[in-house]
């Protein structure tokens, strides 16, 4: 099964809580990284419209657009129609997100299709680059 999360941080959908998602330092949330991945960190320190965040796992510190580039980390499961952007859990390493539109629901398609995805890329299981 495939974590997902909406694909716009700064809008809320039909099936997310209504709470608004306003982060702070301290906050462990899913950050940019590279071109095409959000990934674990945890908020070191934010001024204006930039945030010092520590990848999980990383030594050291990176800059990401604030809050445009930082997301929460999905806490329970979402539901999704056709047509819908998302992040979804990249299934075999957990600590990286993959953003996508979903095609359709039901089942292994949503798996095949990131699979699909990794295979264009020609990097299936391999980090994209440091930093925003």
């Amino acid at each position: 099964m495939l974590n997902l999360s909406p694909a716009n941080p700064t809008s809320s959908s039909n099936s997310q809580s209504s709470t608004p998602f306003n982060p702070k330092v301290g906050d462990h949330v899913l950050a940019r990284w590279g071109n095409e991945t959000y990934e674990q960190a945890t908020i070191k320190a934010i001024e204006g419209d930039r945030a010092t965040v520590l990848f999980d796992g990383a030594a050291k510190e990176d800059e990401v657009k604030f809050p445009s580039q930082i997301m929460a980390i999905p806490t329970a499961p979402v539901k999704v129609a056709a047509g819908d952007y998302v992040l979804a859990q990249y299934p075999f390493q957990k600590q990286m997100w993959i953003g996508g539109r979903v095609n359709s629901v039901g089942g292994a398609n949503r798996q095949r299709e990131i699979q699909q995805h990794q295979r264009r890329l020609g990097r299936a299981g391999e980090h994209v680059g440091e930093g925003a």
